[in-house]
């Protein structure tokens, strides 16, 4: 963090992404967690799926030291077609949120210039981690509700190079921050948080491509409230 702390925007998350890449990340973010779905299709056929996920958000660092580290999306698509992985949509947020053992609240800081500080990181981060000793809770169970969820959305069709935002659960298990787009695709602050979903996924015990089951009619409402959406080509785009 100190490293990165005379870098401009761009050339931060350059690091970030090369420091990812190259394993320097808690052993609690390696180890997949998985989620179960159950819903009914659009035919009312009963449809069971799992998912598998990061039991926190994606962090750098050692398990001993280590930070949640904000990115912007554009970021986070790098890294997660290099890893194989997708972001959440809301209602995986929702899912992992329900199967968590972890649920921690966190403060709101300030706003303004400061909000995408590294100083800002890092104490949001130094919260988390208090309340989260505060219960016991070990390094990686699955852990949900300090940060907001970098997630994908049928309306990053409707309205490209967006930063749809979801989560940021309070004390009562409901989401503070509903889906918004307010922020472009340059953007994070410290209360983003990725989470990696791996694109492999099941569905009726059987393997499929989580990006695959979005753009399935019938599917789809395994892993999204909004109806199917084809995101395979926005996804998969260089950045």
């Amino acid at each position: 963090m100190l490293r990165m702390g005379p870098l401009s925007a761009a050339e931060r998350e350059a690091m970030i992404t090369r420091e990812v890449l190259a394993g320097n990340v808690p052993s609690f973010i390696r180890r997949l967690t998985a989620v179960d779905l159950e819903v009914r299709s659009r035919s009312g056929a009963q449809l069971t799926g799992r998912v598998f996920v990061t039991a926190d958000y994606l962090s750098l660092g050692s398990d001993d030291d280590f930070v949640r580290i904000p990115i912007t999306i554009r970021t986070a698509r790098k890294l997660a077609k290099e890893l194989g992985c997708v972001l959440p949509t809301p209602r995986l947020v929702d899912a992992i949120h329900q199967a968590a053992s972890v649920h921690v609240t966190s403060p709101t800081l300030p706003p303004g210039t400061r909000m995408g500080s590294l100083d800002y990181f890092v104490f949001h981060n130094q919260k988390i981690e208090q309340r989260r000793a505060a219960l016991g809770a070990d390094l990686g169970a699955l852990l949900s509700g300090p940060k907001k969820d970098v997630v994908i959305t049928r309306r990053m069709l409707e309205v490209p190079g967006r930063t749809p935002i979801y989560g940021w659960f309070g004390g009562d298990g409901h989401a503070v921050q509903p889906l918004s787009l307010v922020h472009d695709d340059r953007y994070a602050d410290y209360a983003h948080g990725i989470r990696l979903v791996l694109r492999g996924m099941t569905v009726d015990g059987a393997p499929r491509d989580l990006l695959d089951v979005l753009a399935d009619r019938e599917l789809a409402p395994l892993v999204s409230d909004e109806g199917a959406a084809d995101l395979r080509v926005l996804w998969e785009r260089d950045w």
